[in-house]
């Protein structure tokens, strides 16, 4: 009897965790929305970056709601047979990632600076992903539109876990820094760039990231396996909140260059978060 009294009250902690880390996850992303709105701008925020980190964000959904819906196909899944409310919050937890970055995608396309050939690329790049990833895995959420579906997941499930999330793992978030990075070469400390944004995701994700090792466990004996299988939102959650701390500690080595004297007697003046 106590220790059912005590693994209840360990589950019991470790929902309220999950469910912190969603809501720590939603709230990372308001210092930058905040400030593209408030200064009317995305000036000095790479687009490119911006998208790199929503198509992370698509393939995290793609592959957790695919198992999340098919759980009782899967006997090694994640994802609990019934589902646990760590399991729905789980999913709760990679829609948010999806629906924060592509919201921030949104606002920096639709805001100044004029950069109409970006825009529209990053607009094509992110429709074309979103109908290769996630788009497909909505309708089967519906119970009546899986009993008379011809197509299931098989497939497309495997081709995602096997081939495109690695190329997604190995390619973006590399990307995604190199080409923030060379947009701040020529603007060393870009005023849209949430100082604060920067520092709470880079906590934010790489604890995430951290939490996700026990939040999905596989008996797979292989480090491939546990990739393939679980491991992808540890690493990629921890890949992105590694991008977003470089990029926190260049922004930090800008605003320091940028106070150091002028000339004789003169300070630049120190830019706001």
């Amino acid at each position: 009897m106590a220790f059912s009294a005590m693994a209840a009250l360990v589950v019991a902690i470790d929902d309220i965790f999950r469910l912190a880390i969603v809501i720590a996850t939603a709230l990372s992303f308001y210092p930058q929305l905040r400030k593209i709105v408030s200064r009317g701008d995305a000036d000095g925020i790479s687009l490119t970056y911006l998208l790199l980190s929503a198509v992370s964000a698509m393939e995290q959904f793609t592959l957790y709601a695919s198992r999340f819906i098919y759980h009782e196909d899967f006997p090694d899944s994640e994802v609990s047979t019934p589902r646990t409310v760590g399991d729905w919050l789980n999913l709760i937890q990679v829609s948010v990632l999806l629906l924060s970055t592509t919201i921030l995608v949104a606002f920096a396309t639709w805001y100044p600076p004029n950069r109409q050939s970006e825009k529209v690329l990053v607009t094509l790049g992110y429709l074309a992903f979103a109908y290769g990833s996630f788009l497909p895995v909505l309708p089967h959420f519906s119970k009546s539109y899986r009993e008379h579906s011809q197509w299931g997941l098989d497939m497309f499930f495997a081709t995602h876990s096997y081939a495109v999330n690695w190329l997604v793992t190995m390619g973006v978030f590399p990307f995604s820094l190199f080409c923030q990075w060379l947009l701040m070469l020529d603007q060393p400390v870009p005023q849209s760039l949430s100082v604060d944004g920067l520092a709470a995701q880079a906590v934010v994700f790489i604890l995430t990231g951290i939490s996700w090792t026990w939040r999905m466990t596989t008996d797979k004996p292989t480090w491939v396996e546990w990739y393939e299988y679980v491991g992808y939102a540890a690493v990629d959650n921890l890949l992105f909140g590694i991008v977003q701390a470089v990029l926190y500690l260049f922004v930090l080595e800008a605003i320091g260059l940028a106070e150091s004297p002028a000339d004789a007697g003169e300070t630049s003046p120190l830019l706001p978060n």
